[in-house]
């Protein structure tokens, strides 16, 4: 289980902002136990055209993960105000308490 200090996305609303955004994105949606796996149409390599979202818990994803889209495809505007509206974590992970 991930830590509940860190921020994690609701991976519908990566979806619905990816098909949005991107409308080109999705070939192929793979869904195998705890990991999502998208394939985007194309030409190119599949390693270039392939990528996975794993879970953290159910219909969670990690934060890492959702910005590391959101560069690739141009949406973090949109990441940033979900998270904004939508806050899914705890102040205070990186603060250091006395011992």
């Amino acid at each position: 289980m991930s830590d509940s200090f860190y921020p994690t996305i609701n991976l519908d609303f990566l979806e619905s902002i990816l098909e949005n955004v991107a409308p080109e994105v999705f070939v192929n949606k793979i869904k195998i136990g705890d990991t999502t796996a998208f394939v985007q149409p194309g030409k190119k390599a599949l390693h270039k055209r392939f990528f996975i979202c794993r879970e953290l818990q159910p219909n969670k994803i990690s934060f890492e993960s959702a910005t590391s889209l959101a560069i690739r495809f141009g949406f973090m505007k949109e990441l940033l105000e979900w998270l904004e509206a939508n806050k899914d974590w705890k102040d205070g992970a990186y603060v250091e308490t006395g011992s």
